[in-house]
């Protein structure tokens, strides 16, 4: 009896705590960090849902690609004028007006917590569990693409309709131009006369080779007497200091003018010098012999050597 009445007078007891564990654990959860940490963060992700949602809503500016757009045909007519518009201002794009954030009502969540058989003598305070320290969690920010500037199109130069042209005048009819004049006939010309017949030119001569060693040709020293004993090419020259120095002046002056001499036969004891004489492949003697006078010498062009006077004097 005692048992039973124990336990009738225990069962409002356990009412009683149940309600008021109930109480205090929705007051926990209503001030404890956790809770209050979750619905920060439920509410950032919401706000920034929003924002991005309102960013793709945002009309973009087109973008023109002027290799893209047509190209104005050149018109090729005369006496186009041509009136140049003034710009138009741009008109300033309206920007997005921002929609108004709803509001948002947070109501404190209760849990309730499980009802747990709980031993009669355990006090309400030991079952409560410490609550563990709640890190706030930063949420990133949104990246707001910028608008890209509008791209100023110029106004197209509008051309003003080319003027009709006037109708051409007609030309006046040509004149008929007056018949021309017969020309009178030409006289006939006389006949030509033949032209005599060209006489034939008689042919020229061979030239003949000149012989170098003729009288004509041959050199005659200066001062010099020629055509002694009897020949056209004995010549005596007078003023000279010895037929030595006479013989060495012939030879220059002979060279000069394009003959050869070579010394032969020196014969002092005589008086006589010869010298062999070439040109033109002819080849002849030339001998300067002491005449015995004082002051003169002889000098003899022969086809042979003369050794003496004697022998000159012979052969006259």
């Amino acid at each position: 009896m005692e048992r039973l009445k124990n336990s009738t007078m225990n069962q409002p007891d356990n009412k009683a705590s149940n309600k008021n564990l109930k109480e205090t654990a929705a007051k926990e959860n209503l001030y404890s960090p956790i809770a209050k940490g979750n619905n920060v963060i439920g509410l950032f992700f919401l706000l920034s849902s929003i924002l991005h949602a309102l960013l793709l809503l945002i009309p973009l500016p087109r973008q023109v690609n002027p290799e893209l757009e047509p190209e104005e045909p050149i018109s090729t007519e005369e006496n186009v004028q041509i009136t140049q518009l003034p710009p138009p201002q741009p008109s300033p794009s309206p920007s997005p007006s921002p929609s108004p954030k709803p509001s948002i009502q947070l109501q404190p969540s209760i849990i309730e917590p499980q009802t747990t058989k709980l031993p009669r003598k355990l006090p309400t305070q030991n079952a409560l569990q410490p609550s563990p320290k709640l890190t706030q969690v930063v949420p990133p920010k949104p990246q707001i693409p910028q608008p890209q500037p509008e791209r100023s199109v110029e106004p197209k130069q509008i051309v003003s309709p080319e003027e009709p042209e006037p109708p051409e005048e007609p030309e006046p009819p040509e004149e008929p131009e007056p018949p021309e004049k017969p020309e009178p006939p030409e006289k006939p010309e006389p006949p030509e006369e033949p032209e005599p017949p060209e006489e034939p030119e008689p042919p020229e001569e061979p030239e003949t080779p000149t012989n170098p060693f003729a009288s004509d040709n041959f050199p005659v020293y200066p001062n010099a007497q020629s055509g002694c004993f009897g020949r056209d090419t004995c010549n005596e020259v007078s003023g000279v200091s010895s037929f030595r120095n006479l013989s060495r002046d012939l030879q220059k002056y002979l060279e000069e003018d394009g003959y050869t001499l070579e010394l032969q036969e020196d014969l002092e004891d005589t008086g006589v010098e010869i010298f062999e004489v070439s040109k033109d492949g002819e080849k002849q003697y030339l001998s300067v012999l002491d005449s015995g006078e004082l002051g003169n010498a002889i000098y003899v062009l022969a086809p042979k050597p003369i050794t003496s006077l004697e022998e000159l004097e012979q052969s006259e």
